[in-house]
């Protein structure tokens, strides 16, 4: 029997949350030191109050994640570190600007990762805008850095630009805005690496933003240009790959990881061909295996692996059972692999309940009814535990993340024949104010809730 092509259908191809662990680009790696360092005799007892405040700070909260013990922790500190430059620091004073950039880029961090908590959309647009001012300010302090004549490590300093801007960036307001600034975050980690070449950590950071800026590059539209930021964030990771030495700490790992998950963008890129699609994906199997072999509980790349397989099974010219082995290998070599590490990894559960949705339409266009009707229930199975833990359900990020995941819950719901449980989800999506009736009327899997 034929399962015809896999495809996911849904909404926005059951796009899973991005960020932390697991998210794709991985994360920025700053740079600890920002002018002469911390400590010495020049510190009076109110610096080190405030970089007490800000180390205590930096405990109670995690990047991403929202934290009000933190974010108070945070003003206090930003409030000592203020008065004392603002009275003539002196030779304090650079290491007031350090500890004020720090605090700054924590608070915004901090305070991104209060959109997980959010219930409309219209809620997003304030707490945007207080992490950009926040990501701001940070970047000034930096930029009040890089002026001085006698700076030390100026490479860091623009490594640590380079990471404000890119927070500066994900939460900008438009399209135009993000790609303008993650621009800017390029020339700083461009002008760091000219100073000091054989700095892994920075070139990774600026493979990981190139990647970035191709998916936005991809969502307005410029397919040409995102190509080409895709393909220069592979010569990014190349040239992290040439200088990092994982006995000296380099996060090898980490890397794999990245240059695996920019391989697979290239390959679901606008104009990429079958041939070229089933050569990078392959190659990004190659690295992501690498990673997961050199590090067993390596979740983001099995995560990715399965993310690989899935693209497999939906390329153009696989027969049949190809297609099927990618998926049942996307759940066995991936998803199930980061759950037998972390049971409450996002990532992996909803891997699973969106293979299980694709296999059931396969199987359902091949008229092997009872195994689409195995797969539907198993999918809506799937979701509703991811929804029903709430470990799970924090774990999102902002409304849109939310919104898709209900979605394409509904969709798994009405095709496992279970409309009352659909409507649920539907009537929650809808709470949330990016998915219209008009979108639901036009989607054929929930015909059976209209």
């Amino acid at each position: 029997a034929d399962p015809g092509n896999a495809e996911m259908g849904g909404r926005k191809g059951g796009r899973r949350p991005k960020g932390g662990d697991d998210g794709q680009g991985g994360s920025r790696r700053g740079k600890k030191k920002g002018g002469h360092g911390g400590g010495g005799k020049d510190q009076g007892p109110t610096l080190k109050e405030a970089q007490r405040l800000e180390q205590k700070a930096e405990k109670n909260g995690s990047r991403g994640k929202y934290s009000e013990q933190a974010l108070a922790g945070f003003r206090q500190a930003i409030d000592l570190y203020l008065a004392l430059y603002d009275g003539g620091a002196g030779p304090a004073a650079e290491e007031c600007l350090v500890g004020l950039a720090g605090c700054y880029m924590g608070s915004a961090e901090c305070k991104a990762g209060y959109l997980s908590t959010l219930t409309h959309v219209t809620q997003e647009g304030p707490v945007k805008a207080e992490a950009r001012f926040l990501a701001q300010q940070c970047s000034e302090c930096y930029r009040k850095l890089l002026q001085r004549t006698d700076l030390e490590d100026r490479e860091e300093v623009l490594v640590n630009l380079g990471n404000a801007l890119s927070v500066w960036a994900e939460n900008a307001e438009t399209g135009p805005e993000v790609i303008e600034l993650l621009g800017k975050a390029l020339s700083a980690y461009d002008e760091s690496l000219s100073i000091r070449s054989d700095d892994a950590d920075t070139h990774l950071n600026r493979g990981d933003l190139l990647q970035k800026m191709a998916e936005e590059l991809a969502d307005s539209g410029d397919h040409v240009q995102s190509r080409r930021a895709f393909a220069e964030a592979n010569s990014a990771y190349e040239a992290c790959c040439s200088v990092t030495d994982s006995i000296k700490g380099d996060d090898l790992v980490g890397l794999l990881e990245s240059w695996g998950a920019n391989l697979l963008g290239m390959a679901q890129s606008e104009g990429c061909g079958p041939e070229e699609r089933r050569e990078l994906l392959g190659k990004a199997l190659g690295h992501l295996t690498e990673a997961t072999a050199m590090e067993v509980t390596a979740t983001r790349a099995m995560n990715t692996i399965g993310d690989c397989h899935v693209a497999m099974a939906e390329t153009v010219g696989l027969g049949p059972q190809q297609r099927l082995g990618h998926l049942e290998q996307a759940v066995a070599a991936g998803y199930q692999r980061a759950l037998a590490v972390d049971r409450s990894n996002l990532d992996a559960s909803v891997g699973v309940a969106e293979v299980h949705a694709m296999s059931g339409k396969a199987f359902r266009e091949a008229g092997d009814v009872a195994a689409a009707s195995t797969h539907f229930a198993a999918a809506a199975a799937g979701y509703e535990r991811i929804f029903a833990d709430q470990e799970l359900w924090r774990d999102f990020g902002g409304c849109a993340d939310r919104s898709d995941f209900l979605y394409n819950a509904a969709c798994a719901c009405a095709l496992a024949g279970r409309p009352s449980e659909a409507r649920q989800a539907l009537e929650m999506c809808l709470s949330f104010g990016l998915v219209t009736q008009e979108e639901i009327v036009k989607e054929e899997d929930l015909r059976c809730c209209l």
